[in-house]
């Protein structure tokens, strides 16, 4: 494709030097600056690009996705966001270059991508235009409420320069994809689909096991604390006493945040009168036991747990501290409670409030107050209804990103 003069130009001005000697840069300068936070891993390398936190999620749960299909893959998310999501083994997470020439070549020399799938609206020329010019290809997802609409006749030039290098782009919606054709986005280009939501698709579990502690807990009526850190402790055992007034053989199972605190919130809470069973020793949920303490918070187990209990609360929402995806509990069916710190997991938290899939409460009163009144099945069931219906929406979208992504990723073996 021809270069407009526009488009040169505007590269022309990102050529400047770094302004900071590269070995002087700390943190996240680094990364800003082009430099890998992580050696490149050998083998295929799928580059997605995020903005908002919201948009970083997704492209985490499509990752997923796509390594369940191929185990051979590594991915790099890379976020324009203030703040980036922790690395795994196959997910490497950094900050995206700085939009100067310099910082992109730096950082394409040492990742080089063998795909880019871009999720964030905001364009960034010379990053974009760089990767095209090494034989990147790229797929554009969810391309909304675009931001080159306002810009000027010259910014709207290069916008549809950059935009007409994209292999595929998803549109959101009807009124997103006539932007694009007036950019001079080719018809063959476009595909209109909506967006691409974080979800979740349901945990595994251990069918036997559910099968056996299903039959022991039997018709009495339960809920889950997820996550729960020592500061909400008190909450939750304060619920379980407002909530046994309505159902007497309630039972709490609980899932403390902090690694190892099961054993002593055990001793504690059997020397305070409660009878207390533990996963950890395989002791079971008899008709006596009010609280059945779990160790484990992987997701083997808090899929078993999710499945157990029509009522979650999950932890950390009331005092600030880290919280769980509510999306593994909405698909696996249990009525969500949540408070209003929510952090990382935010905008997933507000989907589901929003469509009034979740109960949200502001204090230790309100908790007890929504944990009896969803011991209602109907309104448990209504409320998880919702958040299936919320946790699903985009299904299709990620299965079209997936079947794009791995089709171009096949022709390049």
């Amino acid at each position: 494709m021809a270069q407009s003069l526009r488009l040169s130009l505007y590269l022309a001005t990102r050529g400047r030097a770094d302004r900071t000697p590269v070995h002087l840069l700390k943190g996240p300068d680094r990364e800003r600056c082009g430099l890998g936070a992580h050696d490149r891993p050998d083998g295929p390398l799928v580059w997605l690009h995020s903005g908002a936190d919201a948009e970083a999620l997704a492209a985490r749960e499509l990752a997923k996705r796509m390594l369940a299909e191929r185990e051979d893959l590594h991915f790099l998310l890379t976020t324009s966001a203030t703040e980036r999501l922790p690395s795994d083994d196959r997910i490497l997470c950094q900050y995206a270059p700085e939009e100067t020439q310099p910082s992109v070549r730096r950082f394409l020399d040492h990742w080089r991508p063998d795909l880019a799938l871009w999720t964030e609206p905001e364009l960034r020329p010379a990053l974009q235009m760089e990767a095209n010019a090494r034989g990147v290809p790229a797929i554009l997802v969810d391309a909304g409420t675009a931001p080159w609409d306002p810009l000027s006749v010259w910014s709207r030039g290069i916008a549809g320069d950059v935009l007409r290098i994209f292999r595929c782009i998803l549109a959101a919606d009807d009124t997103s994809a006539a932007q694009l054709r007036a950019l001079g986005v080719r018809e063959r280009q476009i595909r209109t689909t909506g967006y691409l939501r974080e979800g979740a698709p349901a945990l595994p579990v251990n069918q036997t096991e559910h099968d056996a502690l299903a039959q022991v807990i039997g018709g009495r009526p339960a809920w889950l604390a997820a996550w729960i850190p020592e500061e909400e402790r008190d909450a939750v055992l304060s619920a379980q006493t407002v909530a046994e007034l309505r159902a007497h053989r309630l039972l709490l199972i609980l899932v403390p945040s902090q690694p190892g605190a099961a054993d002593r919130w055990a001793q504690e809470l059997t020397a305070a009168g409660y009878k207390v069973a533990r996963r950890s020793k395989d002791e079971e949920p008899t008709a006596d036991v009010k609280i059945l303490i779990a160790d484990g918070s992987d997701d083997d187990e808090m899929s078993l747990w999710y499945r157990l209990a029509p009522v979650t609360y999950l932890g950390g929402s009331l005092s600030g501290k880290e919280v769980l995806n509510p999306f593994d509990a909405a698909a696996l069916g249990s009525a969500i409670i949540h408070g209003p710190r929510t952090r990382r997991h935010r905008g997933a938290y507000e989907r589901l409030n929003g469509a009034g899939a979740t109960r949200r409460i502001d204090d230790a009163k309100g908790l007890g107050d929504a944990v009896e009144a969803l011991l209602s099945p109907a309104r448990a069931a209504e409320l998880a209804r919702q958040a299936w219906e919320v946790t699903t929406e985009g299904a299709e979208v990620t299965d079209l990103v997936l079947d794009l992504a791995l089709s171009e990723l096949e022709g390049q073996r």
